[in-house]
């Protein structure tokens, strides 16, 4: 089964989760929440996918998670050998 990617076309984060959705060639499928017309506050939105009415939201078979970099450690840890998108050890990669 694919994943939700529950956002919004205009929103940052969202467009990030579906890039690492993309690079790590995980399928999914994109669910719009339109935001301007405040459907993230719909109350089957906040009861099965975020309490907080807030986007991005994944729905991987059951498993619902919110929060961008949250969504990106979660993904990396699940597919590893599909490339890393968020650093181990982001000191190790500092070039200052």
């Amino acid at each position: 089964m694919a994943i939700k990617l529950y956002g919004w076309s205009s929103s940052t984060p969202c467009l990030a989760v579906a890039l690492i959705l993309h690079e790590k060639q995980v399928p999914f499928e994109w669910v719009d929440v339109d935001l301007p017309k405040k459907e993230q506050r719909c109350p089957e939105y906040l009861a099965k996918i975020n309490p907080f009415g807030m986007v991005p939201a994944i729905d991987d078979d059951g498993f619902v998670m919110h929060e961008s970099r949250a969504i990106a450690r979660y993904l990396d840890e699940k597919y590893p050998d599909q490339g890393r998108t968020v650093p181990k050890r982001p000191a190790a990669t500092c070039y200052c």
